[in-house]
């Protein structure tokens, strides 16, 4: 999925640096979307099983982020 970005919408494809900002820096990833990030995004669940399984398939395949993006 390539990167969507219209004035409604701004949809980018995960990479190991924006999993890694979501997971640990939640500035650094306002900073990489250049957006403001919720208090709540992400959630604990998804901080502690989704995304890292996301950055171990990003890591054996880094097309593997083409599939889901942030929204």
């Amino acid at each position: 999925m390539p990167d969507i970005i219209t004035e409604n919408l701004f949809m980018i494809s995960w990479n190991k640096a924006l999993v890694m900002a979501a997971m640990k820096d939640k500035e650094k990833l306002g900073k990489l979307l250049d957006a403001r990030i919720p208090e709540d995004l992400p959630n604990e669940p998804v901080r502690q099983h989704v995304l890292p399984d996301l950055l171990k398939s990003l890591e054996k395949d880094a097309s593997y982020g083409q599939w889901s993006g942030v929204i």
